[in-house]
């Protein structure tokens, strides 16, 4: 019984055996006949580097959503910069060659200089002939012509001179700048080409190379720089003693440290201390790096793809440009702006222009619709005043019409009353022609209470009173003075204008 139970234990290990052979035979069998592509992508430094998962995400990004098929990602962090000893490095291409090597890759990616170094020394002893990406730093062994013809490159140019052009811009008064760097091989690969480049600005600047320096020393030399002081951070994975660093990490603790404002070269320092400057963005080169991929992916030879670059960003840290009260004016177009603190008014800006906007619109309109209804309603009362002044006319002419003789001259003066008291005047007159027009005389003539009485003109002829009226009236003209004072700047009206003044009268 109890050998059977044993033999029953090793028939249900052989045959679990049997399963998992078989199922990872089936998944990879599967994985080709749906068009999986498997990639590897070994980073130079350790899981968890900003810089690199900036690019992984923007890499995984690309891949998911312009990649039609399934891919196979796999991700190796060779970590050369804490680990530089052969053995580590023998032991990790032993590593590569056990896991990688069957099934083969499709695709190799290598991010930065020592993981860039790995494949290109043993690249074709553990991916032979596989299509491969580098993404590192501009060096000629990347060029077209010292690549294999299964290899391509994505590469990326620190902007030294766009940086030291940047500083001298934004902060014109610098003297002094001091540029940070650690002891690994990365490290003073970034110091070595920045040494070359800043040459020419050794008559702008006195510069100096904070570098083979511990952490300590750093943090207190950086305290007390000398007036009109900027910091160029390039990179400090390692320093003098051996000890690692991840490079943010350290610059933060720099930053609080530094009695200078400190610009840097890639966009993961920014938010971590330094002011901005002209970065190499992981973002972009995750993206590019991706759109290289894709290409190689579906069929197109690295050969035929001619190397690449990736182009630098002009970003800037907001609270670093209030802390070192540099200007926003100051910047060069086109620079992106982060960790802005805004107001009220910053994040409601276009909400409450638009509300102002809106009210302002409406009370437009309520002032046109009010316009437009008092110049109704004034038509209307003109209108209204002319029927009740058409009506009045009427009224008093269906009056005369069987009136005795001897009561038209009664009826002409109450006529003269009502309309003069209808328009609101002070004089009505009624002028009686001679059949022939030569003369006329004043016949009727009704002054409102209170007004100033003038027997004068009663009776009397026109042409002596207001020889001007007498020659105009007859003519069939209506005559409308608004203002007496136009008369004095008429010759022959003088009477008229005199009797006016005399008389108190303004306006007939």
């Amino acid at each position: 019984m109890h050998m059977f139970n044993e033999l029953k234990k090793v028939g249900i290990f052989t045959l679990t055996a049997l399963i998992l052979l078989n199922s990872g035979s089936i998944f990879w069998a599967k994985a080709e006949g749906n068009g999986m592509k498997r990639i590897l992508v070994i980073y130079s430094y350790h899981e968890g580097l900003p810089w690199e998962r900036m690019i992984d995400d923007s890499l995984r990004r690309t891949l998911a959503t312009k990649y039609p098929g399934p891919i196979d990602l796999n991700v190796e962090h060779a970590d050369r910069v804490s680990h530089q000893d052969d053995e580590y490095l023998q032991k990790l291409i032993g590593l590569y060659r056990r896991k990688y090597s069957d099934p083969m890759m499709d695709l190799v990616i290598c991010i930065d200089d020592e993981a860039t170094e790995i494949v290109l020394k043993y690249g074709d002893e553990l991916f032979t002939g596989v299509p491969t990406i580098f993404v590192a730093a501009k060096r000629k062994d990347l060029q077209r012509d010292s690549l294999k013809p299964n290899m391509t490159s994505l590469s990326w140019e620190v902007d030294f001179q766009g940086n030291a052009t940047l500083i001298q811009k934004i902060l014109p008064e610098t003297r002094h700048l001091f540029v940070i760097s650690g002891s690994s091989l990365s490290d003073r690969a970034i110091e070595s080409v920045a040494r070359k480049t800043l040459r020419k600005y050794r008559e702008s600047f006195q510069i100096s190379y904070l570098t083979d320096m511990s952490e300590a020393d750093l943090l207190e030399r950086v305290a007390r720089l000398p007036e009109h002081s900027v910091l160029f951070y390039l990179a400090f994975s390692r320093d003098a003693e051996g000890k690692s660093y991840v490079p943010r990490e350290i610059m933060s603790a720099i930053s609080e440290k530094a009695n200078a404002p400190m610009f840097g070269i890639i966009d993961s320092y920014l938010g971590h201390g330094i002011v901005g400057g002209s970065l190499l963005s992981a973002e972009e080169q995750g993206r590019r790096c991706a759109e290289l991929a894709l290409l190689i992916l579906k069929g197109e030879k690295p050969v035929d793809i001619y190397p690449k670059r990736t182009r630098n960003l002009l970003m800037f840290d907001w609270r670093q440009l209030r802390r070192w009260s540099i200007s926003e004016h100051r910047l060069p177009t086109n620079s992106i702006v982060r960790f802005k603190e805004f107001t009220l008014w910053d994040r409601y800006k276009g909400q409450a222009i638009a509300a102002i906007a809106f009210i302002v619109f409406q009370a437009l309109i309520i002032f046109y619709l009010l316009h437009q209804h008092r110049i109704r309603r004034r038509a209307e009362q003109a209108l209204d005043k002319r029927l009740q002044f058409e009506r009045l006319i009427a009224e008093i002419s269906s009056e005369f019409s069987n009136l005795a003789s001897d009561k038209v001259d009664r009826k002409i003066n109450d006529a003269l009353s009502r309309i003069g008291t209808h328009i609101n005047v002070e004089r009505s007159f009624l002028f009686r022609f001679n059949w022939e027009k030569t003369e006329f005389r004043i016949s009727h003539l009704w002054e409102a209470e209170g007004v100033r009485q003038d027997q004068v003109v009663r009776g009397a002829l026109v042409r002596d009173l207001f020889p001007w009226l007498a020659d105009n009236l007859p003519r069939g003209k209506d005559i409308v003075i608004p203002d007496v004072e136009e008369l004095s700047d008429l010759g022959q009206a003088r009477k008229e204008y005199e009797y006016c003044r005399h008389i108190g009268i303004r306006s007939f």
